[in-house]
């Protein structure tokens, strides 16, 4: 019948929008993630820089 369409478009329609916004959590979880990780300190050999992360000025041995 109509009403059975109707409540089974709904249910899709529902379930599809649930599903958005477990999909849209999880990607702003990533997104802080990948966000935070790039403020981390990481240690770099000298031999591979040649210039300061923080100015730009070169720091190549010469």
């Amino acid at each position: 019948s109509r009403c059975s369409s109707l409540q089974t478009e709904l249910d899709t329609s529902e379930a599809v929008q649930k599903d958005f916004v477990q999909l849209s959590q999880s990607l702003q979880i990533q997104l802080e993630k990948i966000r935070q990780s790039e403020q981390e300190v990481r240690w770099q050999w000298e031999d591979d820089v040649e210039n300061c992360s923080g100015c730009a000025v070169s720091v190549a041995k010469t």
